[in-house]
């Protein structure tokens, strides 16, 4: 378990194992840019070749956890799991959670979604945050939620329709989050997607013309790195409006104190002159994939085509069934895919991974 000091005025560096090699250099850059009592780690999915992350005050860590306990109703009576690396945003926000509350989270990382359920029995945990990936194997397993459990936190990543009915069936008391590293973590939790998830109180927002999202929060990050472009670093207010608040990439549609996550600004594209929503491909793929039960094993990703302006691309695993892959393809048509690839790449958290960074 990581030691965060959220007292002390030095910068903390949180890795992953694998990328402890940045150490030194992260650490010189935030010292060398006057940056102190600030907690930097990488953004999910990111390389040894192409490393990005953020730094965050541990102010704005200490006061989005606050935030969070008051939002989910926490007191010293519930315990956390921690079901997510610490290296990333949702890991790292469960520790500095649970710190508020005087104890320390159960540790359930690495991921076992056998032993997860005896051991939030035994130990009383109440309430965990998970992604899609491990909330798909509850469900395939079907591994019933314990009593003692309170709240499941669902973000991370596109979280079907269908997937969530059937954890729900299984008791998992599941609530959708929305939020990114660049605010610390949750912007927005709880209620049905469709009317709006709830915006905690910390958070201003609003939309432009686009329907991009704006913020403006004690929780956003204080400067962003890149530590193959010559140790860039870049200050969160560099990108601020008149207002004060700062553009992210998301699209949204907001409703008084609640939030319509409606993807990526890059999460619509025209077919022929037809306006696509790739979140309503999610969903497909999604009640598509747990009928077959190659959930996780056929994924679809959208980037930038310099001549056709977004590119769809239908990744699978090499061992799959071709007959699925040409049955999903009928099932969106008249929607083409660009691409189809054999082989996912997949980030810690299980995330599909756009391209090597």
């Amino acid at each position: 378990m990581y030691n965060l000091e959220t007292n002390s005025e030095q910068n903390q560096i949180i890795l992953s194992p694998k990328l402890e090699e940045l150490r030194k250099d992260i650490y010189s850059l935030l010292n060398d840019s006057g940056l102190y009592s600030h907690v930097a780690l990488l953004s999910s999915g990111t390389t040894s070749k192409n490393p990005k992350g953020y730094a965050i005050s541990k102010r704005a860590l200490l006061i989005h956890a606050t935030a969070v306990n008051q939002f989910l109703g926490l007191t010293t009576q519930d315990r956390w799991g921690l079901t997510l690396p610490p290296f990333h945003i949702g890991g790292l926000g469960i520790l500095v959670r649970s710190q508020l509350l005087n104890q320390e989270p159960v540790n359930l990382y690495p991921w076992n979604p056998f032993q997860m359920a005896d051991v939030i029995r035994k130990e009383k945990i109440t309430v965990i945050s998970v992604v899609p990936t491990q909330i798909y194997d509850l469900v395939k397993h079907g591994i019933r939620a314990p009593k003692n459990l309170r709240i499941v936190l669902g973000g991370g990543d596109f979280l079907g329709d269908e997937l969530e009915r059937q954890a729900c069936d299984l008791g998992w008391p599941l609530w959708r989050t929305f939020g990114m590293t660049e605010i610390s973590s949750q912007l927005a939790t709880g209620g049905d997607l469709r009317q709006g998830l709830q915006i905690l109180p910390i958070h201003q927002v609003k939309q432009d013309a686009s329907q991009r999202l704006w913020v403006k929060t004690p929780t956003l990050f204080t400067a962003e790195f890149h530590l193959n472009e010559g140790r860039k670093l870049r200050l969160a207010k560099e990108k601020f409006d008149e207002d004060e608040f700062y553009p992210l990439e998301d699209k949204v549609l907001i409703k008084g104190n609640r939030i319509i996550p409606l993807g990526r600004m890059d999460g619509a594209f025209k077919i022929s002159g037809r306006l696509v929503s790739f979140l309503d491909l999610k969903n497909l793929l999604d009640k598509f994939s747990l009928e077959h039960g190659i959930w996780g094993e056929i994924e679809l990703t959208l980037t930038p085509d310099p001549r056709l302006g977004h590119k769809l691309t239908l990744s699978h695993n090499p061992d799959i069934n071709q007959d699925y892959i040409q049955k999903f393809l009928e099932r969106i048509s008249p929607i083409k895919v660009q691409n189809v690839e054999s082989g996912i790449k997949r980030t810690e958290l299980g995330k599909v991974q756009l391209h090597e960074n």
